[in-house]
C-alpha cells in the first residue's frame, strides 16, 4: 500500500488571505502531495487556489462547507509535477480574509500517478458533535488520508483526540475556538473509517465539523524479469 513520506501543517490566525508553510519531500518513489485547506471565518470565502513552489495543485471535489463558518478544501499534485528539488513554500489562497487558515501538507509514497485515487470521488461528512467520523470506501491496498475542520461557537474547544487512524498532524487556535487536524489510515476492504474525538470543557459540543477522506491507489513499482537492451543489441 502507499507509506508515509512526510507532512507539515501552519495555522495561520492573521487574519488575511493566505497561508504559507514550507515543505521538503523525503525520499521515495511515485510520490503524490496533498494539501487540506481548513478555514474558520464569520463570512467564509472561496479557496482561490494551492500552490507549492509556485507549481499550482488541481482541486479534488468541491469545498465541503461545515455551518456557516467552517469550510475544508481538499488539493493534490503528482511528483512528476513536484517543483525543482521537490521543495519549496506550500501556499494556500482565499478569495477574502480569513480568521483563520489551516495549511495540511502530506506526502505519500507509492501512488499509482495515473489514477492516484481509488474512488470516483472523495468522501465527505459533517455533524455537531464531539465525534467526528466518515466511512471511506476502500480496498486492503490503499491508504486513506483524511482531515477534520472543528469550528466551536465558543472558546470551550480544548483538544482532539483520533480514534482510528495515526494522528500526522494537530493544530488549534489559541483562543479555543477551532480544531484542525490530519491522519492516515491503513486500508481494508470494503471501507475504512477513520474518527476523531473532540475534547470541550463545561460539558459543551463541538457547533460544527467537517471531514474530507481520500482513498489512494497503490503502485508498489517493481519490474519483470526479461534480458537488459544490451542483450538484444549483441543478437
Amino acid at each position: 500500500m502507499p507509506t508515509y513520506n512526510t507532512s507539515v501543517s501552519i495555522q495561520d490566525t492573521d487574519g488575511n488571505s493566505s497561508a504559507t508553510v514550507a515543505l521538503t519531500a523525503g525520499a521515495g518513489s511515485r510520490r503524490f502531495l496533498e494539501v487540506y485547506v481548513p478555514v474558520s471565518a464569520g463570512t467564509i470565502a472561496a479557496h482561490s487556489g494551492v500552490t507549492w513552489g509556485g507549481v499550482a495543485l488541481t482541486q479534488r471535489g468541491s469545498a465541503v462547507d461545515n455551518g456557516a463558518n467552517g469550510r475544508m478544501t481538499h488539493w493534490y499534485l503528482p511528483e512528476a509535477d513536484f517543483p525543482g528539488g521537490a521543495t519549496g513554500n506550500a501556499v494556500a489562497t482565499c478569495a477574502a480574509s480569513q480568521d483563520t487558515i489551516g495549511v495540511f501538507a502530506i506526502i505519500s509514497n507509492d501512488v499509482n500517478q495515473a489514477t492516484p485515487f481509488e474512488n470516483a470521488s472523495q468522501t465527505t461528512a459533517t455533524g455537531v458533535d464531539n465525534s467526528a467520523s466518515l466511512t471511506v470506501t476502500s480496498t486492503a491496498t490503499a491508504l486513506i488520508t483524511n482531515a477534520v475542520c472543528g469550528v466551536n461557537g465558543s472558546s470551550e474547544d480544548i483538544g482532539i483526540n483520533v480514534g482510528t487512524g495515526t494522528s500526522r498532524q494537530e493544530l488549534e487556535t489559541a483562543a479555543d475556538f477551532v480544531t484542525f487536524a490530519l491522519s492516515t489510515v491503513a486500508g481494508a476492504s470494503p471501507s475504512v473509517a477513520p474518527s476523531w474525538t473532540f475534547t470541550m470543557s463545561g460539558g459543551d459540543t463541538m457547533s460544527t465539523c467537517g471531514m474530507i477522506g481520500d482513498a489512494l491507489k497503490d503502485d508498489p513499482g517493481g519490474g519483470g524479469g526479461g534480458n537488459p537492451w544490451y542483450y538484444y543489441a549483441q543478437q
